[in-house]
């Protein structure tokens, strides 16, 4: 196993990084989705012939799952899970996180720590045993979304990591956000940050689709003007995971 930083900026000469990466031939590539999109650079598409990608650690958009499988004609897999208890869930074709086999109890909350009823949205609570050292009891991620079943076991859709974020339309109505990811995802975003200021005003940066239509979209949904903005790359929002919503705005 080898762990890379694929960012064009960490390899001495142009080319060093594809020529590492076909000489290698991975058969399985872990990543998370700024670093996987980088495997979409023409060099890399042309040369590398992996069995599987699996993404980890921020929201994988349907757009950017959708182009890796093309380009590489191999499953995506999408892992949801926290440092503290490993894997929890995963994706394999877009769908619901399905709940893997493991010593793991997955409950979705509403905010005075109920249970809420089928299909409804809450905070994802976890119970997981495996690890004496750090057994952990009805432990809150910060996560979001609904219980579902698929084929008789339990999974979650809608996953929003740590980001119960609503947006204020025009009217004065609350817009959570797994709306605007909706819309995102439709007009061929694959990654985003979208920001609504105090002021009620909101900015979207974009990587990939048509800024013109996807802003059109979200000016339909909020009912008020959205500046869109294109980047070429995840890469250009930073290290880290960035933040995919923010609202500032009073009452959200």
């Amino acid at each position: 196993m080898a762990r890379l930083n694929v960012h064009p900026s960490q390899w001495p000469a142009d080319g060093q990084r594809t020529a590492f990466l076909v000489d290698q031939q991975p058969q399985a590539i872990t990543g998370n989705p700024t670093s996987l999109a980088e495997l979409l650079h023409p060099d890399l598409v042309a040369g590398l012939r992996p069995l599987a990608l699996f993404s980890g650690a921020m929201a994988l958009s349907s757009v950017l799952r959708r182009d890796l499988e093309t380009a590489f004609g191999c499953p995506v897999i999408d892992v949801y899970g926290l440092h503290e208890t490993r894997p929890i869930a995963v994706s394999a074709d877009g769908g619901p996180f399905v709940v893997l086999d493991r010593r793991v109890l997955v409950e979705v909350l509403d905010p005075a720590g109920r249970p809420v009823g089928p299909g409804e949205r809450g905070e994802i609570v976890v119970t997981a045993g495996e690890n004496p050292l750090l057994p952990l009891v009805r432990y809150r991620t910060g996560d979001f979304g609904r219980r579902v079943d698929v084929a008789g076991r339990p999974a979650l859709a809608d996953l929003e990591g740590r980001e119960a974020t609503r947006f204020v339309a025009g009217s004065g109505a609350l817009v959570p956000c797994v709306d605007l990811t909706q819309h995102l995802q439709a007009g061929g975003a694959r990654g985003w940050v979208v920001h609504q200021a105090a002021d009620g005003t909101v900015s979207a940066t974009v990587v990939g689709g048509n800024a013109g239509s996807i802003g059109a979209a979200l000016e339909r949904l909020l009912e008020r003007p959205v500046t869109v903005v294109s980047r070429s790359t995840l890469l250009e929002f930073g290290e880290g995971k960035p933040r995919r919503y923010l609202s500032e705005a009073p009452g959200a």
